[in-house]
């Protein structure tokens, strides 16, 4: 699968709760997915996906693996994610 990933920050800094110093910024990066399931058994699965991208940040990925159980008409996943931005140095 093939997309995009969007980044919007916003941070409002205080200082000494007089000045209030705002920055924000943007950036748009085009990504590439992994995704995938495997089954243990008819209840059981392990649910997993990863991504990696770049565009206007040098390079960002994300990773999630899990277990879940199938109930009837209701899955339950309980897992692990990590996402990671790297910026350059400006």
């Amino acid at each position: 699968m093939a997309g995009a990933r969007y980044l919007y920050l916003h941070s409002p800094v205080y200082i000494n709760y007089i000045k209030e110093v705002e920055e924000f910024g943007t950036a748009c990066n085009g990504i590439v997915r992994f995704r995938g399931r495997y089954c243990l058994n008819e209840k059981w699965f392990m649910p997993f996906h990863f991504d990696v991208g770049t565009g206007e940040i040098d390079l960002t990925w994300q990773a999630f693996a899990g277990v879940g159980y199938k109930y009837d008409n209701v899955e339950v996943i309980a897992g692990y994610h990590y996402l990671e931005f790297k910026f350059d140095k400006n």
